[in-house]
């Protein structure tokens, strides 16, 4: 029995696929373009050509597989974010529905549980209320924000600044990509659950957004100044680098939520905590880009 890993080019994806391989696994994945696989893991892997909106490709990959990572693969270029979302989801209900459902490992996002206000995360809450309606086995990850989303402000860094609709004190769950896809590897192999569950993760502290840049700070070797921006300056810096305005704004609103939500501590244990401070990230994956 198979495991099947949606994205498997991507950020996460593709640790998930490294992460399984490394288990002794030979897991599925699903891919449009099989020439972005890495030359390393093709030997290692089954390729279901096609998208994860297909649900005729769908179908094929989880025919028997024991679990299923899915994520639904951003695209930033979106005329309507939140219809991607709703038809990724029922792709796999539909195709699900076809074959014996696998174990569902669905990366989803810290907030969904509010289900509305929080702009894009709304989309991947409609998408876990989706999946729900299976009435199998699936578990929602809801990691917090990404330690790579840094990596969109390479060139303020560079300059010393770090830009962010936020106050410099709003505190949040940090997380590195590498830790999240530790997790999906775990629970892909144990298939220790049933009904639906949801699991946080996060880094080993939660910290405000001037706390994350004195850690980039010390971690590049280099002094950064956090600076508070406008929504009007986020929507249009998203826009320049290829976003829609349909994407823009609700990434926008996103962050408007955050503003205005009291700080909810959240207990910590080996489950939802994973192992990379942010300084340690900073230091291995950012100081060597921004130099």
């Amino acid at each position: 029995m198979s495991i099947v890993v949606t994205t498997p080019t991507g950020q996460i994806g593709s640790q998930v696929v490294r992460g399984l391989i490394r288990a002794g696994e030979r897991p599925s994945v699903i891919v449009r373009d099989p020439s972005r696989l890495a030359a390393d893991v093709l030997p290692y892997v089954r390729v279901f050509q096609g998208a994860s909106d297909d649900v005729e490709v769908v179908s094929r990959a989880i025919e028997g597989a024991s679990s299923i990572f899915w994520l639904t693969p951003p695209n930033y270029g979106s005329q309507d974010p939140f219809a991607d979302y709703a038809r990724f989801a029922q792709t796999l209900v539909d195709a699900a529905k076809r074959t014996s459902a696998p174990h569902i490992v669905h990366l989803s996002s810290d907030g969904a549980q509010f289900r509305h206000g929080l702009g894009l995360i709304d989309a991947v809450a409609a998408s876990e209320l989706t999946l729900d309606t299976l009435g199998g086995n699936v578990l929602h990850l809801r990691p917090g924000f990404f330690y790579e989303n840094f990596l969109w402000q390479v060139e303020p860094i560079r300059s010393g600044h770090i830009f962010q609709a936020v106050p410099g004190e709003t505190v949040t769950n940090f997380v590195a990509t590498s830790d999240i896809a530790e997790v999906a590897v775990l629970r892909l192999l144990a298939r220790n659950w049933t009904g639906t569950e949801t699991q946080l993760i996060h880094g080993p502290e939660r910290l405000s957004f001037l706390q994350a840049t004195a850690a980039i700070s010390s971690g590049i070797g280099k002094s950064v100044q956090f600076v508070e921006a406008s929504d009007e300056d986020t929507k249009a810096g998203f826009m320049s680098t290829g976003g829609s305005e349909a994407v823009a704004e609700p990434y926008v609103q996103m962050f408007r939520a955050m503003r205005g939500a009291p700080s909810i501590p959240d207990p910590r244990n080996p489950f939802t905590t994973g192992k990379t401070t942010l300084a340690e990230w900073a230091f291995r994956v950012l100081r060597p880009i921004v130099g």
